[in-house]
C-alpha cells in the first residue's frame, strides 16, 4: 500500500519516447562506436527543430523513428550532416562485449566504419620535418585525449609517438 502523493516527470525527449514519424537531433557523443557494431541508447536525449529555431545541423545526429518497436529497424540515423571535423572515438572490443550483453541500445551491425587520420598508418618514408609535423600533432592530440580523460586513445597516442620516435632514430 502506498500512502501520500508521488510526484513523477515525465521525460519525452529520449529516443525510446519519440513518436513514430518524429525527425529529431542527438548529440554525436552518444554514439558508442566499435569495429563490430555502433550502440546507441534509447534513453538519449532527443530534440527537435522549431521553425524558429536556428542551430548548425553540422554539430548534431539526425534521428528518425520508422517503427514501434526498440530496435535498429526502427530508427534511422544520419551522420551525412555532421561537421567532418567531429570524430566519434572507436571503442574496444571489450566494451563491445560489454555492451552486446545490455539491453536499452539501439544496435547497427551495418554501418561503414572510416577511420579518422590518427588511425591511419604512418607512411615509411618522411623527411625529418614531416616527422616532427607529425609527432607535434600527435602530441596535441594526445594532450586532448588526456584533458578529456581518454586515457586508452591517450595510452594509443603515446605508444605512435614513441614508434615514430624510434623510427626517426633509425
Amino acid at each position: 500500500m502506498i500512502q501520500g502523493k508521488i510526484r513523477a516527470q515525465y521525460c519525452e525527449n529520449r529516443i525510446e519516447n519519440m513518436p513514430i514519424g518524429a525527425i529529431g537531433f542527438m548529440f554525436p557523443e552518444d554514439i558508442i562506436v566499435t569495429k563490430k557494431a555502433c550502440f546507441i541508447s534509447i534513453y538519449s536525449e532527443v530534440f527537435y527543430q522549431d521553425e524558429d529555431d536556428e542551430f548548425d545541423l553540422s554539430d548534431y545526429v539526425g534521428i528518425k523513428r520508422i517503427g514501434p518497436g526498440l530496435t535498429d529497424q526502427d530508427f534511422e540515423i544520419n551522420v551525412s550532416q555532421l561537421d567532418q571535423e567531429i570524430y566519434l572515438d572507436l571503442e574496444t572490443h571489450a566494451v563491445y562485449l560489454e555492451l552486446i550483453k545490455e539491453s536499452g541500445f539501439l544496435v547497427y551491425h551495418n554501418f561503414e566504419l572510416v577511420l579518422g587520420d590518427e588511425d591511419r598508418p604512418v607512411p615509411k618514408k618522411k623527411g625529418d620535418t614531416d616527422i616532427k609535423d607529425e609527432v607535434s600533432r600527435l602530441n596535441d592530440e594526445l594532450k586532448k585525449a588526456i584533458d578529456s580523460d581518454a586515457f586508452e586513445k591517450a595510452a594509443k597516442l603515446r605508444d605512435k609517438i614513441k614508434s615514430i620516435s624510434k623510427k626517426k632514430k633509425k
